[in-house]
This record gives structure tokens, C-alpha cells and sequence, in this order.
């Protein structure tokens, strides 16, 4: 029963790779089989061009006997049909001719076969990484670190290979079946024998195939947890080097390489050793032919000729077809890493299309909105509130209130569990997320800046921000001065993550980045946090520049940012617990908020 069970198990797994074979390449089936059918035209060129060394040999050793057979006579038709004597030199012109063309037929072969190869690689990158960048928040924040890098440089790479050797096994394939209708046409029984010898061959060698597979996988496995592990480590390098923990990291990545040093030496041996066997196989087979023919006559010297060139090329094919399925099983791990991938982010694509614009002139409104994390309980519950056009709103409460879920859902990056979002009384489900996005700027502690210049930090990829814009923006953010101090001016590079940069200058580079876009609402979730009282100062100045111009909304601890505003919010536990202008609020000494500004506590 058990033996029943597992043969039942590798038929769905064998039923498996044929389907992620076909759905990964099924835009490329007619170059496949243009690549077969060009093969096989490859294959009869050189097949007739090696018979006609029969009689070749023939007249070279006045021996008439071999020249019976089928081809030999479609040849001697042939010559006589456009008026050539059939001689030694018209015979090796024509098979001169016939080895040209093949070569010019393999030419184009291989030209077909490396161009779909390298458009399949460009394709799936693009498309993984537009499939990435349209996915829902909520799942990338599932994924590990360095996934995307690993599966766009080492995966696609590995998983395009599996086509390169799909296509490489069924050319050879084809092929094969050129050089054993021709070996046929020589001598059935031995070319029946070759036949036989190279699949029995191939069955012995078989489990192989399933074992490098197993170690694909292992492989595939270590590429993504090596990615993930230098990734995160280079972005924790400081905390790294003054907690002075380089050397167990060190240890902990000496075992990751190790592992793949280990995989790649187990595919690289059971990979070669195959190749070998096979030739071993065919020369001892070749050697045991020759010993026979000489033995008992059983051929003529040319067709003997002929015979053991035909063998030592199904001997080769047989085994270029193991060394491409042996090449394919160690990259369908990766295929099918590529493939899983692509087809979990089709389930997860925001809708970015919607009915209305984002039109903002009156208010953006909460209403009974609750929400709730996947793995977490609730983190807003039932909360209601409305912000007008212009105002500035603080949003303050313990850590874990549910502050940044709230600009969170405001970003669109998570959708209400129930409740709506309103903007002037319209749905935010009902409008297009890009519209309603480039209405919004956000801006966290978490600093993001490219390693490019200034400029090229405030424009971001937007075409529409001209250099004017750039300047009016960085005059605005309280940046301007800096960086007319800079010999570079507005071309200055930031570096790594803004690293040639203060903590202030990078804030209000990025407050530069978010007011060259002329957003309706700005968002500042503890973007002060981390700044000293000077950087603090020249931001709240930014912030104060915009009141009534732009909806300011403020997420902060530091009860300095948010004294000024229009109107606060106090979070705890998911509910709004006080709401009101800050002076109101202080009237009252029982309120949260006096009590925090009495005690001067971090909230």
C-alpha cells in the first residue's frame, strides 16, 4: 500500500513540473518548436551528410557493396538528376555543402534559443517587479527581507536556464531520432542494440535526476536565506558595529555560505558524473562494434565508418539529454519559487482605479471606523471623527493607541474592517488610488532617500516637478539656504540613504520631496522624533508656514509639536477618549492631555 502511496505521489509530482512548465512557458511554444523543427533539420543535414561517406568510402576502396542502401541511392539519384557524375570530389563538395548549411541552421538555432531565453528573463523580472510594487501593503509586509533581490537576480536566472534546457532537451531529443533513423538505415540491429543500451543507461542514472532536484530546492532555499541575512545585517551595520557584534554574524554567515558551498559541490558532482558514465558506456559499446565488424565482415569499411560516427553522436545525445535534465531539475526548484511568487502577488494587487477624483474642499471624515490586524485583536474600535479643509490636527496617545493605523488607513495602505473614510462626504473605496495618493504627502522618521543628488531626491521619479519647482519646494521645507552652501548646489549627492547628511537636513529634503508635489493633506507621523530641538524648531516652522494652506495631520509624542495645533486627538486603546483645541483641553485639568503637559511625560 505504501509503494502504491509514494508512486501515486511522484505521478502528481511528475504531473506538477509539466504544468509549471507549460504555464511558465507557454508564450514561448512555437519558438520551442521552431527550435525542434530546426534541430531536426540540423540533425538530417549532418545524418546525410555522414551516409555519404558510404560511398565515399566505396570508390575510395573500389568496394560496391555498400552501396545499397537507401540513402546512398537517393544520393546517386539526386546527382544523377541535376547532371553530376557521382566522383569523390562531387561527393565531398556535397557533404562540404551539407555541414555549411547545418552550421548556418545552428547558428540561427542558437540565436533563437539564447533570444527567448533572455526575453523570458526581462519579461518575468518586469513583471515581478510591477506584480511588487502593485501589491497590497499588507503582504509585503509578510515578506522576508531581500525575497525580491534574490528572486529578480539568482531565481529568474536559475528558472531561465530550465527553458534554456527545456528547449536543449527536445532539439537533442530530436535530433537523436535524425541520427537513429539514420544509424537504421545502415544497420537496424545494431542501431536497435545502441537504442537500447543508452535508454537502459538513462534508467540507471534516472534516480539522479530526482536527487539533484532535492538539492535545487535546498539550494534555492539557502540563495533566499543568504539575501535576507546580508540585507537586513547592511541596514543594521551601525547598531551592529557599536554593539560589537560582528563576530558571531560573521560565524552566523560563514553557515549560510557554507551551505551553498556544500549544495553546489553535491549538483556539480551528481551533474558530471552522469556525462562520464555515458561515455564510458559508448566507447566500450563502439569498441565492442569494431571488435565484431572486424571479426565476421559484418560491414564494409565505409558503412562501418559511417555506423560508429552515427553511434558516438546518439551516445552524445543521449547524454547532452541527461546533462539538460539533470540542468533542468536543479533549476525547476527555482522555476517553481518563481512561479509561486507571481501567482500569490496576482491575489493581492491594489485596486488603484475608482468612479471619482479626490476632490478635497470640506472635510476628510472618519465614521464607526474598526480595524483589526490578520494575527493581532482589534487596533481601532468604532472610532469616529472629522478634519476640515486647512486645519492642523494632532493625533497623541500611548504607544499602541493606534496613531499610525490611523495614517495608515488614510494612506489607503489598509482598508477599514468596517466604517468608511470620507472625503466631502464621498467614499474613499470609490476613488482612484493613484489621485487620492498624490493628493496626500507622509512623511515618517524612517527617512528615505536614494543615492543621487538633491535634486533628484525632491523631483523622485515624478516628470511632472520641473528644477523650478524643486527650489520653490526646498525654500518652503527650510532647506534652500543649506544647500545654496553646497559647492554642488542643488546636484549635491546625499549618498547611501542620505548618509552625507544631518538627520534634519534629510527631514526637510524629504518635507521638500512632499511639498514639490502640492499635496492637499500632509501627513507627519513622528517625523520629529528623532531630531534634536534646533532640526525640531525649523520644521515646526515648516508645519506653521502651511497652516491654512495645506491640512496638516501630526502623529507625535513630543507634546512641543503638538501645542499648536488646530485641534487634538487623544488616543488609548482604540478609542478617542478626549477631542478638542488644545487651549479647551487645558482648561480642564481631569483631561489627558493636562495631565501629560503638567507632568511634561512622553506620551
Amino acid at each position: 500500500m505504501a509503494r502504491i502511496i509514494d508512486t501515486i505521489k511522484r505521478g502528481i509530482k511528475k504531473i506538477g513540473v509539466i504544468v509549471i512548465l507549460y504555464t511558465s512557458f507557454k508564450e514561448y511554444r512555437f519558438e520551442i518548436i521552431l527550435l525542434v523543427c530546426m534541430g531536426f533539420v540540423s540533425g538530417i543535414l549532418e545524418g546525410i551528410g555522414v551516409n555519404a561517406l558510404v560511398p565515399l568510402f566505396s570508390f575510395a576502396t573500389k568496394d560496391s557493396g555498400a552501396e545499397q542502401d537507401m540513402v546512398t541511392q537517393y544520393i546517386e539519384r539526386l546527382f544523377g538528376f541535376i547532371g553530376i557524375d557521382v566522383r569523390i570530389s562531387s561527393l565531398l563538395l556535397f557533404i562540404l555543402c551539407l555541414f555549411l548549411l547545418r552550421t548556418v541552421v545552428l547558428l540561427a538555432l542558437y540565436y533563437v534559443k539564447i533570444k527567448i531565453n533572455a526575453d523570458y528573463e526581462e519579461k518575468t523580472r518586469k513583471s515581478l517587479l510591477h506584480k511588487t510594487f502593485r501589491a497590497t501593503w499588507s503582504h509585503l509586509l509578510g515578506q522576508k527581507m531581500g525575497k525580491l533581490d534574490s528572486l529578480l537576480v539568482t531565481h529568474v536566472q536559475y528558472a531561465s536556464n530550465a527553458l534554456l534546457q527545456l528547449s536543449s532537451t527536445l532539439v537533442a531529443a530530436a535530433v537523436l531520432l535524425v541520427y537513429v533513423l539514420m544509424s537504421l538505415n545502415i544497420s537496424f540491429t545494431v542501431t536497435i542494440t545502441t537504442f537500447v543500451v543508452g535508454l537502459i543507461s538513462l534508467f540507471i542514472l534516472k534516480p539522479l535526476f530526482s536527487k539533484t532536484m532535492h538539492i535545487g530546492h535546498k539550494a534555492a532555499a539557502a540563495v533566499e536565506q543568504v539575501a535576507h541575512f546580508v540585507n537586513q545585517n547592511m541596514l543594521g551595520m551601525k547598531t551592529i558595529k557599536y554593539m560589537g557584534v560582528e563576530k558571531p554574524l560573521m560565524e552566523a554567515g560563514e553557515v549560510y555560505f557554507k551551505h551553498l558551498k556544500e549544495y553546489k559541490i553535491k549538483v556539480y558532482v551528481w551533474k558530471n558524473f552522469s556525462p562520464q558514465f555515458l561515455q564510458m558506456v559508448g566507447l566500450i559499446f563502439i569498441c565492442f562494434l569494431f571488435g565484431l565488424s572486424y571479426k565476421y565482415q559484418y560491414l564494409s569499411f565505409g558503412a562501418l565508418v559511417a555506423l560508429i560516427y552515427l553511434i558516438q553522436r546518439i551516445f552524445s545525445y543521449i547524454q547532452q539529454l541527461q546533462v539538460s535534465i539533470h540542468s533542468m531539475s536543479e533549476s525547476l526548484p527555482y522555476l517553481e519559487s518563481v512561479s509561486t511568487y507571481g501567482s500569490s502577488l496576482k491575489d493581492q494587487a491594489e485596486n488603484i482605479t475608482g468612479e471619482h477624483a479626490f476632490v478635497f474642499g470640506k472635510t476628510l471624515a472618519f465614521k464607526d471606523v474598526t480595524f483589526s490586524y490578520p494575527h493581532g485583536g482589534r487596533v481601532l474600535d468604532g472610532i469616529s471623527f472629522e478634519i476640515k479643509k486647512g486645519e492642523t490636527v494632532a493625533i497623541i496617545g500611548p504607544s499602541g493607541s493606534g496613531k499610525t493605523t490611523i495614517v495608515d488607513l488614510i494612506l489607503r495602505l489598509f482598508l477599514p474592517g468596517t466604517g468608511d473614510i470620507l472625503i466631502d462626504g464621498v467614499s474613499s473605496d470609490t476613488m482612484s488610488l493613484s489621485d487620492w495618493r498624490s493628493n496626500i504627502g507622509y512623511m515618517s522618521q524612517d527617512m528615505f532617500l536614494i543615492n543621487d543628488t538633491i535634486l533628484n531626491n525632491i523631483i523622485f521619479f515624478d516628470e511632472k516637478i520641473t528644477r523650478a519647482d524643486a527650489e520653490k519646494a526646498a525654500q518652503k521645507a527650510c532647506i534652500y539656504e543649506f544647500i545654496s552652501t553646497c559647492a554642488d548646489g542643488m546636484e549635491t549627492l546625499v549618498g547611501e540613504r542620505g548618509i552625507s547628511l544631518s538627520v534634519g537636513q534629510r527631514q526637510r529634503i524629504v518635507i521638500a520631496r512632499i511639498l514639490a508635489r502640492n499635496p492637499s493633506i500632509l501627513i507627519l507621523d513622528e517625523a520629529t522624533s528623532a531630531l534634536d530641538a534646533e532640526s525640531e524648531m525649523r520644521v515646526q516652522e515648516v508645519i506653521h508656514a502651511l497652516k491654512g494652506e495645506v491640512t496638516v495631520i501630526l502623529v507625535a509624542h513630543r507634546l512641543s509639536t503638538v501645542k499648536k495645533a488646530d485641534t487634538i486627538l487623544v488616543l488609548a486603546e482604540g478609542v478617542i477618549v478626549e477631542q478638542g483645541v488644545p487651549s479647551e483641553l487645558l482648561k480642564d485639568e481631569t483631561s489627558y492631555f493636562y495631565r501629560m503637559l503638567q507632568g511634561n511625560i512622553v506620551i
